[in-house]
């Protein structure tokens, strides 16, 4: 009786290791998305000159505020875009292509299960959540609660991948 209680309560591990790893590689494959996108839209930006991005969001919002001139989102668009300076735009420009390049060496670390990428990508988004966490302090949003929200999970699955991996001596070379 107690072998047969042992082998449900093994299936179930192994079950639930199946599943961490799965929603692990899920997690892990969007924050890699999100990274190359953050990083394409900085590398455009470092090309793309001031004067065509506010072009690109005048061309954009304006049909909107034609409809509606007090379309909130048109109008917050076209007010920022308007107020871009060079510098601020080449800040932004360096912040998204370091932070996403950085993102996806440690996504692709990750991915093919490199010892250094786990430690690495709990500091690295946890830096970044915890940024995040400041952001939404100061300055209430939606979709930074959103980024928030997925990139604590996406640590949890880090985290929980990680101990499934020293566990069973998958890791090239255990970190103590």
């Amino acid at each position: 009786m107690a072998f047969s209680f042992k082998r449900k309560k093994d299936s179930l591990a192994i079950r639930t290791e199946r599943t961490v790893l799965e929603w692990f590689h899920v997690s892990v494959f969007l924050k890699g998305t999100y990274a190359a996108f953050e990083a394409l839209v900085g590398l455009v930006l470092f090309v793309v000159p001031l004067s065509t991005i506010v072009s690109i969001v005048n061309n954009m919002t304006q049909s909107e505020l034609l409809e509606d001139p007090n379309d909130q989102l048109s109008n917050y668009l076209l007010h920022t875009a308007q107020q871009l300076s060079i510098s601020t735009v080449a800040f932004y420009a360096l912040y998204l292509t370091v932070n996403g390049a950085l993102k996806l060496i440690l996504v692709l670390g990750l991915l093919y299960n490199k010892t250094w990428a786990y430690p690495a990508s709990l500091i690295v988004f946890g830096s970044f959540a915890l940024y995040e966490v400041y952001l939404f302090a100061s300055h209430p949003s939606l979709v930074v609660a959103i980024l928030l929200i997925l990139d604590v999970i996406t640590i949890l699955f880090i985290w929980k991948e990680f101990f499934i991996q020293k566990k069973h001596h998958h890791l090239d070379k255990i970190i103590t």
